[in-house]
């Protein structure tokens, strides 16, 4: 035998295409795998235990467990699944108002139904192939995983022609292990962030692909389809992402670009085609959406402003790239009319009427300060630059490495070009987690996606590979405490952290259930329970957290700082409000005392609604205590409910 036939490999036989198409199928294959691990640990640290889980409800070993209502993660989750509920009735049925919060009016819904279409597709699945008693709550548990491995499985391609199987190493490691794609990935945890952060990972990721040598305008009508959906989904931080991706390339074809070295990496048409494609749909998936009867001026969701906004970003680009390749000049009418259409947007957004775009209301500005998921990472890092490292992870030094490459401008125009519109997407992505933590996220996919673009331009061989192997190290870093300690937990049979406070206040709700008639069943609450008891006891409560209800949370701040009983009083009846439902803690007490004031004060405190109620002093004689008797536990909320017995007469 010929030595070179010994040492053959035993994969000769196929093709390079066929080993390639292996060694991603493996990578997938390892995906499930890992993502597998998630739902196990997921299932035994909280699906499973939370089924039959109580304090108050099960007080001894011996008492026989029967399964409790299901127990998201967090409380948007009971709104996603009401929707889904209402869309698996036939159809692509929307909801547009719901009567559960701001009594007794109810409150429009401009959530996107691509997340309950989606939840009732899975649920109806898995109803066909697993007969099952809790078919809808296994679904609710499933579907996160299953958007999680189609981002995975959608993002490959992409990563494969930027920067080869070293790019997806590198990517692939950091939407799996990042923190904030876990978090908003996560089983349990129904909430459109992961989408958002997905669709718009997308759309930038076939830009740079298509100048990584992909036909072009193929994964650009890509890039437009995410972005559309992004828009959907989450519009105007995703119309804050494309835009920052779009002025970055205007940047770079004013100031960066030399004809003289070739032609531009997208040519006019390209930029025309994704901005009329993008903005038309858009403009499609808005009328899919609200159409015929919930239109209206509401940019804090899709609307037609974005889809001009996006059109004329990309004709502005073409009449740049007209003007910047070639001696003919471009009608300068044309610029003017693209500069107008693409500025509109943010002028209506920052000079607008207030109640066009409502993240701009000072009472709903006060609101968020007080949402965790608003707390700025600079604050909630605040100890610890190395936590904050880690929760943006390694794709942070992808930030001066393109910055050095983009410098020294020592690549083609393609490759500039996708440096450029990656690095300004994934600084915006990191600026908005900076403020907001629930971005982190969007500032891990964007971040990966950079990693994978600075990757490219490693020499092909060793170097690339060592690049890729020390990202998936650097990946792995932020996120190995993580799996390690909720690991241990599933092991073990431990709850994970805020398990306690979720299972105390799924009792509340099953004890107001049993003390309240249906027909009373209406409630001023504090923030955190009101989701749960709504899903869990059908109260029609005032305090969710949610741009739409800023009526009903005016009335739940209101009524709690109110220092004057008959203002109090006249909330209730004004309303038909029968229950009064809070948290005692102090922290709860802060939180409402800010939403009305801007500042907390420990004597304008005590001089409150909340605090009275919380204290059990000098309680109104229209209010009468309800007998909760909720077994006291740690790391929870210690509750107070009062039911109103006397009405407007007797009261003045």
């Amino acid at each position: 035998m010929a030595k070179g036939d010994a040492q053959a490999s035993p994969f000769c036989f196929l093709s390079a295409g066929m080993k390639r198409c292996a060694i991603l199928g493996f990578i997938l294959l390892v995906c499930a795998l890992l993502l597998g691990l998630v739902g196990w640990r997921d299932y035994h640290t909280w699906f499973a235990p939370a089924r039959t889980a109580s304090f108050s409800f099960h007080p001894t070993p011996n008492t026989a467990l029967e399964p409790l209502p299901f127990l998201p993660l967090e409380g948007d989750s009971f709104y996603w699944l009401a929707l889904a509920d209402v869309a698996a009735t036939g159809g692509l049925t929307r909801t547009h108002w719901t009567f559960v919060d701001n009594p007794p009016e109810g409150r429009a819904v401009y959530w996107a139904s691509l997340l309950p279409w989606t939840i009732a597709a899975v649920t109806h699945f898995v109803s066909a192939i697993l007969p099952m008693d809790n078919v809808r709550e296994f679904s609710a548990f499933l579907v996160p995983l299953v958007l999680w491995f189609a981002l995975l499985a959608l993002s490959l391609p992409f990563f494969l022609r930027i920067s080869g199987v070293a790019g997806v190493v590198a990517g692939l490691s950091g939407l799996l292990f990042l923190p904030g794609l876990q978090r908003d990935f996560g089983a349990l945890r129904l909430d459109h962030h992961g989408i958002s952060d997905g669709a718009i990972l997308l759309c930038i990721a076939a830009l740079a692909a298509a100048m990584a040598g992909a036909k072009l305008r193929r994964v650009v009508l890509v890039s437009a389809l995410a972005g559309a959906c992004a828009l959907w989904i989450q519009a105007p931080v995703s119309a804050l992402v494309i835009n920052a991706a779009g002025l970055a390339a205007a940047f770079y074809i004013w100031a960066i670009y030399d004809r003289r070295r070739g032609a531009p990496a997208i040519d006019a048409a390209t930029w025309q085609l994704w901005g009329r494609v993008g903005g038309a749909i858009t403009l499609v998936l808005y009328v899919l959406e609200y159409a015929p009867h919930h239109l209206g001026m509401r940019l804090e969701v899709n609307h037609p402003v974005y889809a001009i906004n996006w059109w004329a970003l990309g004709e502005g680009l073409a009449w740049l790239t007209k003007r910047e390749s070639s001696d003919a000049r471009p009608p300068r009418l044309l610029g003017i009319f693209s500069l107008l259409g693409f500025a509109l947007l943010p002028a209506l957004l920052v000079f607008g009427p207030v109640e066009w775009f409502l993240f701009r209301d000072a009472f709903l500005v006060r609101v968020h300060g007080v949402i965790a998921e608003f707390v700025p990472m600079r604050v909630l890092f605040a100890a610890s630059w190395l936590g904050l490292l880690s929760a943006l992870g390694p794709g942070l030094l992808a930030i001066p490495v393109a910055v050095i490459f983009i410098v020294r401008a020592r690549v083609s125009e393609r490759q500039l070009l996708a440096l450029v519109l990656t690095l300004a997407s994934a600084v915006i992505a990191v600026s908005l987690a900076w403020q907001h933590n629930r971005f982190i996220g969007l500032a891990n996919a964007m971040l990966s996606l950079l990693l994978v673009v600075v990757l490219a331009h490693v020499p092909v061989g060793a170097r690339r590979n060592g690049a890729a192997s020390l990202a998936l190290i650097l990946a792995l870093i932020p996120a190995a405490t993580l799996f390690i300690n909720l690991g241990h937990l599933a092991a073990t049979g431990q709850p994970r952290p805020g398990f306690v406070a979720r299972v105390q206040q799924r009792d509340l709700a099953l004890r107001l259930a049993q003390l309240v008639p249906p027909d009373e069943r209406t409630a001023v609450t504090g923030f955190d329970e009101a989701p749960v008891l709504s899903a869990m006891a059908e109260f029609h409560t005032t305090g969710s957290l949610y741009w739409e209800n800023r009526e009903g949370l005016r009335k739940t701040v209101l009524f709690f700082t109110a220092e004057d009983d008959v203002a109090a009083h006249d909330i209730l009846l004004k309303n038909g409000i029968r229950c009064v439902v809070l948290d005692a803690s102090p922290q709860i007490l802060e939180k409402l005392y800010y939403c009305r004031h801007g500042e907390v004060s420990k004597h304008g405190i005590e001089k409150t609604m909340a605090f009275r109620l919380a204290t059990g002093q000098q309680v109104p004689h229209w209010l009468e205590p309800l007998p909760l008797d909720l077994v006291p536990v740690r790391d929870a909320g210690h509750f107070v409910a009062y039911r109103v017995v006397a009405d407007a007469a007797s009261s003045r």
